[in-house]
């Protein structure tokens, strides 16, 4: 404590700032998402119901240009189909102590509100076109597989942390594949991404200036970052037909990076902008080019699908995520400033999912599914506010009905409980210079999401 206080005044403020915008940089990849991480599993209404458990072999429809381009080949003539997901997740946190830099001589820890909940609901849809007259088919699919939104206002006791996020990806992913023989099918695919971003967080001039007269937590201003790119990809699959009835599928989506480009706006309060013009700090906290890299992670999926009966199938898969890519993140001026580096060693994650499709009727599939999601943020130290992440557990059910003789309907629920989880920053604030200003946040997150979905699929 006695070091920082004897840093110059131009440097607390440079250190600000940076800190201002590594909050928005970590945003620009993690978002409270309905997957671990900020990964978005809801490609597919006809999978949904069963947790997508069958998600890489069963190729129930076009979708499978997603999970497992070679299931392609198992469709007949072309088809088309068109989803939505409704999201509605639940974000509330409550505060348990966080501290504050200068706590010890105002004797005031964070000040704020928990920040309701920070969850918005948001639609995810996607479509897929597959045509296979042949041996060879080939599709597209368009779809969104990351992005969320997370709002808890201005003054939540988290509020330099990060108040609000939108982040938004489209990926288009023309496919292909071929049909070597009845027991063996490949495909593979390009990824045109696009990433865009929009984020808050607020500034507490208050405490960077206190020895001016300012108040702490009491003069904030806010930055808000908006940004985006265009990153490409690839991925493969194959499936394998063990005998009449079952069948394997393996899959791999290549890691996208994003070089995301944007600007930075700051809203400073007006006596605080005199002050630091007078300081000869005028060109801080002023509008100015910014930049963020990030690398989305790569994906294997290994599935089973096994017709047990005409009435009856069983499903499951594991899919691996690659989450150890994000190590860190790199934040860019374009002006003087330093780049700022914010360390989050995320690990590698593990999904697991059964589930069943039963068919009732000629026309009616009635579906289930249970999963289990890893997170892969190692502690609560690394958790933030933007993606209060942790174990989860899903509970899905769905019904597929043929309303015609090209015409099938979709339907899913889906119930997302995660574990109850901590965040604390208060040892990073005493240790970890990036976190000095924004304070340490402390309390502990309980968090759930609705999902309705459905869809539309037409062959011809």
């Amino acid at each position: 404590m006695e070091r920082r206080k004897g840093e110059t005044r131009m440097k607390s403020v440079s250190r600000l700032l940076c800190g201002a915008f590594a909050v928005g940089a970590i945003a620009v990849g993690s978002t409270s998402a309905t997957a671990a991480g900020f990964m978005l599993m809801e490609q597919s209404v006809s999978g949904i119901g069963n947790c997508f458990a069958g998600a890489g072999a069963d190729a129930y429809d076009a979708s499978t240009v997603y999970f497992n381009p070679a299931g392609m080949t198992y469709l007949e003539g072309s088809q088309v189909a068109a989803g939505f997901h409704l999201i509605a997740p639940t974000f509330k946190f409550e505060n348990d102590g966080s501290t504050h830099i200068l706590q010890d001589i105002t004797g005031q820890g964070l000040t704020g509100g928990n920040g309701g909940n920070g969850g918005i609901t948001k639609v995810a849809p996607n479509f897929y076109y597959v045509n296979n007259d042949s041996d060879l088919a080939w599709g597209i699919g368009v779809n969104a597989p990351f992005g969320n939104a997370t709002d808890y206002g201005d003054t939540w006791v988290g509020r330099y942390h990060g108040t609000d996020s939108e982040i938004i990806t489209i990926n288009i992913n023309p496919s292909v594949a071929y049909k070597v023989n009845e027991k063996f099918s490949v495909g593979g695919g390009l990824n045109v991404q696009y990433l865009e971003a929009t984020l808050g967080s607020m500034i507490d001039f208050g405490t960077a200036l206190s020895a001016l007269g300012f108040t702490p937590q009491a003069d904030d201003g806010k930055v808000s970052l908006e940004a985006d790119s265009f990153g490409y990809g690839w991925n493969v699959g194959m499936m394998f037909n063990i005998d009449d009835t079952s069948r394997l599928g393996f899959s791999y989506r290549s890691k996208i990076k994003h070089d995301a480009e944007g600007d930075a706006d700051f809203s400073v309060p007006a006596d605080v902008r005199a002050t630091l013009d007078g300081m000869g700090a005028s060109d801080l906290y002023v509008d100015v080019d910014a930049s963020a890299s990030i690398t989305l992670p790569a994906m294997a999926v290994l599935a089973y699908f096994n017709q047990v009966t005409p009435k009856l199938a069983l499903m499951g898969n594991i899919v691996w995520t690659q989450w150890d890519e994000m190590d860190g993140l790199v934040a860019e001026f374009d002006n003087d400033q330093p780049d700022n580096v914010t360390v989050m060693n995320w690990e590698n994650s593990f999904r697991y999912a059964v589930g069943a499709t039963y068919s009732y009727s000629e026309r009616l599939d009635l579906r289930c599914g249970i999963s289990y999601e890893e997170t892969p943020i190692p502690d609560a130290e690394h958790r933030t506010p933007r993606i209060p992440d942790d174990n989860r557990w899903w509970v899905s059910v769905g019904a597929g009905y043929q309303a015609g003789s090209q015409l099938n309907l979709d339907f899913g629920l889906t119930q997302i409980f995660a574990d109850s989880m901590e965040i604390d920053k208060s040892e990073s604030f005493s240790e970890d210079e990036n976190d000095y200003i924004r304070g340490g946040l402390k309390g502990d997150y309980n968090s759930s999401v609705t999902i309705l979905s459905a869809q539309a699929v037409y062959s011809f």
